[in-house]
């Protein structure tokens, strides 16, 4: 079967009858006629007359890494640091990460990650017998060869971890199958992400010839051993294959949030890595809050730059609310981090309070009894792993275009509720408590109620989809991976049947098509699964839809709006939430001349872990 064949052995509906015998007499072509559509009959949409097919809408297709076969290895054991290398070479620390198994050409080059190794230099053949033996090459700063195992381990672990988030398989937001990671490939202190060109690039440069304590003065920094930088750069390649449009600054917080969301998974990423976290309970004696593991980002970079003190410090003091932040968007993304980091100190603290409180009265110099050092590393590396998924799973619940960050505290919320509806831990409510002490709000909210901040269903009652029952879908063995090309094409025009209808098309923010709007975009349908705390499985469908417009904006200028919604649907394809931005709005509009304006002042690569655009 090639991938024009639908995989699946149902019936088509009427609606699909009648769309595929119109594409097969040519009425589907870029002009096709309007077809008359009888009142009692429900609304049939056509490819380039009612919608497109977005650019995005196929490439999970291209996301394909490797599937286990009987007799292969579970994982491939490779040692990284655990932290920045001013810190873990005082101490020579690192940990040997699991990394699902998969072979491996030399770079290494696998299904999805394919590592680019510096000008010169020689790629590590990571399948050599002493390699394997060995866990990978021993940690070096100056060893080229560990340099590229420690990013594809990392980049390798950043894919697990949003796989098993999100209950399916991510995916790049450019064409290819595999991200390229470009080591040492620019001299310059930064890192960054290139849509356009599908890489990562990772640069040196010569320390400060003043810089901070543990940095040799005008020394080579490399980035792409900075643990932090790798993480952070993974999660904008990811985010960009969930949600392209966040590219699209229509408004400071857009920007802000991809600087911020990338990273929140990078601290969170640490609490995966036992032996940072058991030395951060050390360090803190059991209170976690003014440890590193979750006040501190790049470091070596910050250091090496002449700061002076790390690149990011989220929980310091000195970071202060959203409206007196400005617009810079690491700066403004610094203070939603700040929000998430909090809310799980919070919740760390009341859950560790039994545990120190017996163990109160011991003398103020003395460490921590091993035992109780043990149960609150559990309990510190269960509460990163679930802060870690649920910030991920919420991009699901995020609009496709236009977020504010008070818009991710809903989704947030929104996505916790969705799964485990009793908070008896108080995720949701430290998460409210501490976006609101950073004055972080989402728009058309009028008080921080669990109840307000959830998303709604549709205002007014939409008829479930059949066509995306899941009954009616025709997916792989494993629901987590994407369906053929012939299957994503049926589910796309299923939806576009129940957008695109007249009768709905304002639920949806949008607008019928004409000469100065172009047709809604299907961006993407993608399987929702989720499995809850009592390991029951949810499972449905997430939808993007975008629009964009010329309107007239509030001082007579003809502007670009862009707007959409995502769409969430449950097992019978009833839509659950509809979360929308108009495209018509003029304000809008407005603000993204504004913010694309400063941003082009700023330049196109902003400092260190900066997404470029795509080209």
């Amino acid at each position: 079967m090639n991938d024009d064949e639908d995989a699946s052995s149902a019936a088509p509906t009427a609606g699909e009858a009648e769309r595929n015998a119109a594409m097969q007499s040519g009425m589907a072509g870029p002009s096709p006629p309007e077809p008359a559509t009888p009142p009692d009959r429900a609304h049939v949409a056509f490819p380039g007359l009612h919608y497109t097919e977005g650019a995005g809408l196929f490439l999970p297709i291209e996301f394909c890494r490797y599937g286990r076969v009987p007799g292969d290895p579970l994982y491939r054991p490779l040692r990284v640091y655990e932290a920045d290398p001013v810190i873990s070479g005082y101490n020579g620390r690192s940990v040997s990460l699991p990394v699902a198994y998969e072979p491996l050409r030399p770079g290494p080059i696998g299904r999805v990650i394919e590592v680019v190794p510096a000008s010169g230099t020689h790629p590590v053949d990571l399948d050599g017998i002493a390699e394997a033996l060995g866990q990978g090459r021993a940690p070096s700063v100056t060893d080229p060869f560990f340099h590229q195992q420690m990013v594809y381990a990392l980049a390798s672990d950043v894919v697990a971890s949003f796989a098993m988030a999100l209950g399916r398989e991510p995916s790049w937001g450019f064409g290819g199958p595999r991200l390229r990671l470009r080591i040492d490939a620019a001299d310059a202190p930064n890192a960054w992400y290139d849509s356009g060109k599908g890489e990562i690039v990772f640069g040196r440069f010569t320390s400060d010839a003043a810089p901070g304590p543990g940095i040799v003065p005008n020394a080579t920094i490399r980035t792409c051993i900075s643990r932090d930088i790798v993480v952070h750069e993974m999660t904008h390649a990811l985010l960009d294959g969930m949600r392209a449009r966040f590219a699209v600054a229509t408004q400071p917080d857009v920007p802000a949030f991809h600087e911020g969301f990338s990273d929140l998974v990078a601290i969170l990423q640490r609490f995966s890595i036992r032996g940072s976290v058991e030395a951060a309970i050390r360090q803190t004696k059991g209170k976690l809050a003014g440890a590193s593991l979750v006040s501190a980002v790049a470091e070596e970079f910050g250091m090496s730059t002449g700061l002076g003190r790390p690149l990011r410090e989220p929980l310091s003091v000195s970071v202060p609310d959203l409206p007196t932040a400005g617009s810079e968007e690491h700066d403004r993304g610094t203070v939603m981090v700040t929000a998430v980091l909090e809310a799980l100190v919070k919740v760390y603290a009341r859950r560790a309070r039994p545990v120190l409180d017996l163990v109160a009265g011991r003398p103020a110099r003395a460490p921590l009894p091993e035992q109780a050092v043990e149960i609150l590393t559990d309990l510190a590396c269960r509460l990163g792993s679930h802060f870690l998924s649920l910030a991920i799973r919420a991009i699901d619940y995020c609009p496709p275009v236009d977020l504010h960050l008070g818009e991710y505290l809903r989704a947030l919320i929104t996505a916790d509720r969705d799964l485990v509806e009793d908070d008896r831990y108080g995720y949701r409510s430290e998460l409210i408590a501490a976006f609101a002490r950073k004055r972080i709000f989402p728009p058309e909210v009028n008080d921080l109620s669990e109840d307000s901040l959830l998303w709604r269903a549709p205002r007014h009652a939409i008829p479930p989809i059949p066509g995306l029952a899941l009954s009616a879908l025709s997916l792989p063995a494993d629901p987590g991976r994407p369906p053929d090309r012939a299957e994503i094409r049926r589910q796309a025009a299923a939806l576009a049947d129940r957008v695109t209808d007249p009768a709905y098309l304002g639920e949806f923010g949008l607008l019928p098509p004409g000469e100065d709007v172009a047709p809604p975009s299907m961006d993407s349908v993608r399987v929702l699964r989720r499995v809850g705390p009592d390991r029951q499985v949810q499972m449905g469908l997430v939808c993007e839809i975008t629009q964009e417009a010329r309107i007239r904006g509030p001082d007579g200028r003809i502007l670009q709006g862009i707007g959409g919604a995502t769409v969430i649907l449950g097992g019978a394809g009833e839509i659950r939430f509809v979360i929308g931005k108009g495209v018509s709005n003029a304000k809008r509009a407005a603000i993204r001349v504004e913010t694309e304006q400063k941003l082009a002042k700023a330049g196109a690569v902003r400092g260190c872990a900066t997404l470029v655009p795509r080209h």
